[in-house]
């Protein structure tokens, strides 16, 4: 049966999306009140209010301030729906509702006057705020807009960053949820470098209760470890959910995308699409008709047949040098040169996350046990025993299910639970947690981080996603052998690479990082 399709616009993939929440703090004072830091040089000025608003709502005032720089400079904070960005009224209604700025509070952010971090917090008073950017397409040009309004609030606003705040980065296909091939490579590709891109990041972040490590704390690495794993997933109590059997599973060659299933939900279509996949092969999916159609006129027997010339210039082989699409490709010329020694993969033990835990508390990040029946944490299974189950799993629920740690993750795939796809305006991105606040240019860095890493997942060649799972394998146990900058050089973020070698390079004794050491000749 052939696919009745529309070729695309565009002769490539569709881009990837993503949006980024920004979490800070900025301090205020009453008019006249005193400021403790004004003779440093170059400090933006802090926000002055004239009284406080009877309700007692200061963030309401000053979230209604950044709103109104963003608007000024052309960075919209109203929803503005323009019916000319999306290709159909479905998409809009999915991406509809994230085309602006947005400009919020988050209880999680908090400036605690107990942490005593610097004797001059308590003499300002302190208001959370997350900033999230619209959803954007991969391009250059979005990465730039991100760049120019984190420098934005820099400049203008006296803003702070501490260990309760985050950088999240979401990572979506349009409008479109990813399908289960897709999902079984992103997922597998984030299960085998967890370990690797918490390098790049504070250590505190691999103890903090908002963003759990899946090595060791998802039901997978319970699975595998023959521990008690949290209850799902939901469609195996509620047979009648359509995720399992018709919104989460594979979209095979010629089909339409898994939205057009969230149109057609009705029970002829889940009847339609279960009786083609119980058949062998991979003809698409089209649903049975309500008349039928008229047969198309066969071809005359011999219409087709070639001429004997044309049978004996079919045999004709062309050389790979005579073969325009077959250039060869100069072996051995690396992209770029490496600026760092390789890192020693931390190791950290219980008693070492129990104290970044315990100096996190004041912040709101504590809470999680390390040792003990409710420490929950199972031992780390490896690359490939999880990669395994994870492409053992029969829909991207159960993959939602199996990368779950009981909580908010490192990387959060709680859009694709079967209870999401209940959801119709539900999100449906993948989200990176794993990244303390920041306010400078490590924002648009690891943005294009979380972005490559998914896009290498499911756009490259099936050898270069298994050889980096081995490096990946290879380095859980062996320092020297592959690290976070070895792993973005073959993601293609050679850029990136530059910039997080420069930031190990500053941090490595805050963060208490080693390089290996070389070996004697």
């Amino acid at each position: 049966m052939s696919a009745n399709i529309a070729p695309p616009a565009e002769p490539r993939p569709p881009r990837l999306t993503f949006g980024v929440e920004m979490e800070f703090l900025v301090p205020w004072l009453l008019e006249g009140g005193d400021d403790a830091l004004e003779h440093i040089k170059g400090l933006p000025p802090v926000i002055r209010i004239k009284e406080v608003p009877k309700d007692g709502n200061v963030e309401r005032v000053i979230h209604g301030m950044i709103k109104a720089l963003f608007e000024k400079h052309n960075l919209p904070t109203n929803i503005k729906s323009h019916t000319y960005m999306y290709k159909t009224d479905f998409i809009k209604s999915i991406l509809g509702n994230y085309n602006h700025w947005g400009v919020t509070d988050d209880v999680t952010v908090n400036e605690p006057f107990e942490a005593k971090t610097f004797d001059w917090i308590e003499k300002f008073r302190w208001v959370g705020v997350e900033v999230q950017s619209p959803v954007e397409p991969d391009i250059p040009g979005a990465f730039e807009v991100l760049n120019y309004a984190r420098q934005l609030l820099t400049s203008s606003y006296r803003c702070r960053v501490n260990h309760s705040c985050g950088l999240h980065v979401h990572v979506g296909n349009g409008g479109e949820y990813f399908p289960l091939d897709s999902m079984r490579r992103i997922a597998s590709l984030v299960f085998a470098t967890e370990h690797l891109l918490t390098t790049l990041n504070h250590p505190w972040r691999v103890a903090n209760y908002n963003c759990r490590t899946m090595r060791d704390r998802s039901n997978l690495s319970n699975l595998l470890a023959g521990q008690a794993m949290s209850p799902g997933p939901m469609h195996e109590a509620d047979p009648a959910r359509d995720c399992i059997r018709y919104l989460a599973t594979e979209v095979r060659h010629g089909e339409e995308p898994i939205s057009w299933r969230e149109e057609h939900r009705a029970n002829k279509y889940v009847d339609d699409f279960e009786e083609h996949r119980k058949k062998s092969g991979f003809e698409p999916f089209q649903p049975k008709p309500d008349t039928k159609e008229e047969e198309a006129p066969k071809e005359e027997i011999g219409a087709n047949e070639k001429t004997a010339g044309e049978k004996e210039e079919e045999k004709k082989v062309i050389k790979a040098s005579e073969d325009p699409f077959s250039q060869p490709i100069e072996p051995n010329k690396p992209v770029r040169t490496r600026n760092i020694p390789r890192i020693v993969r931390p190791r950290y033990t219980n008693e070492q996350l129990e104290d970044m835990t315990e100096k996190s508390r004041d912040f709101g990040c504590a809470g999680l046990y390390f040792e003990g029946p409710r420490s929950q944490r199972a031992p780390d299974p490896g690359v490939f025993a999880g990669v395994q189950q994870i492409y053992q799993s029969a829909s991207s629920c159960e993959i939602a299910h199996l990368m779950y740690p009981r909580g908010a993750s490192m990387v959060n795939f709680r859009h694709y639970a079967c209870d999401s796809f209940l959801r119709h305006y539900q999100g449906r991105t993948i989200e990176f947690r794993g990244a303390e606040g920041s306010l400078s240019s490590w924002v648009v860095t690891w943005a294009k981080i979380c972005v490559g890493l998914v896009k290498f997942a499911i756009r490259s060649p099936y050898h270069e996603f298994a050889r980096v799972l081995e490096n990946c394998d290879a380095s859980t146990d062996e320092d020297g052998a592959y690290d976070c900058i070895d792993l973005l050089d073959d993601l293609g973020l050679y850029a990136e690479a530059e910039a997080a070698e420069k930031r190990i390079a500053a941090k490595k004794v805050e963060w208490g990082l080693e390089y290996v050491e070389k070996k004697a000749a």
